[in-house]
């Protein structure tokens, strides 16, 4: 094998073996959360939905891509979250029984520089959303289960002192879907087709939430 080539492999590996060993162990968390999700767009959204109670489960695996080198200096990790959040929307109109109930989940990147006792993050995530409406006997004769379903896209940064392996913060986001369009599949009516408006609405809501985890 040429000189040439034989220096190029050795170089390949030691880069790869200094690229792991700088990368760090991987490690993992677990956190779960709870706030409020509020409409903000589009006009139509925020006035028939009010803020509502969120909570909501996150979890994956980090890993270290750049060690602390002090005491006081960062370790910035980086990897995969995965999370689910319910969230209960209340309608504008208090003398609609009707309620609408959300289930999203999501995976995307997360980035934290994790400081000896503080801890901040960066996260975004795509996935589905599916809404559900609580809604009269004869709708639901008619219509069976009247949930529709959207593609989610959602952020958030958030903040958290940590003590050992707990963690407890705050984090605000966003998130976004579209369900314009979006009805419920129900059986004619006397040849007639049955609309049920859920909510036909491409919608973006803001989300605070305080958390408390585990950073394995």
């Amino acid at each position: 094998m040429h000189r040439p080539v034989i220096a190029l492999l050795a170089l390949t590996i030691a880069s790869a073996a200094e690229g792991r060993a700088t990368a760090g162990p991987l490690a993992g968390f677990l956190d779960g959360s709870v706030g409020l999700s509020a409409p903000v767009a589009d006009d139509r959204y925020d006035a028939l939905v009010e803020a509502g109670p969120q909570v909501g489960v996150r979890a994956g695996a980090l890993v270290q891509v750049h060690p602390a080198g002090a005491e006081s200096d960062p370790r910035v990790v980086v990897g995969l979250d995965l999370g689910f959040d319910h969230t209960w929307m209340n309608l504008s109109d208090e003398s609609d029984d009707t309620t609408l109930t959300r289930w999203r989940f999501t995976a995307g990147p997360r980035v934290a520089l994790q400081f000896p006792h503080v801890e901040l993050f960066a996260r975004a995530g795509a996935g589905v959303e599916r809404i559900h409406m609580d809604t009269t006997a004869i709708l639901e004769m008619l219509c069976g289960d009247p949930t529709i379903q959207s593609a989610a896209f959602e952020g958030a940064l958030g903040v958290g002192v940590t003590t050992g392996h707990l963690i407890v913060g705050a984090q605000l986001g966003a998130g976004v879907s579209d369900h314009g369009g979006d009805r419920p599949t129900c059986k004619p009516v006397g040849g007639q087709p049955v609309y049920v408006d859920v909510l036909d609405t491409r919608n973006v809501d803001l989300n605070a939430q305080l958390f408390v985890g585990v950073r394995l």
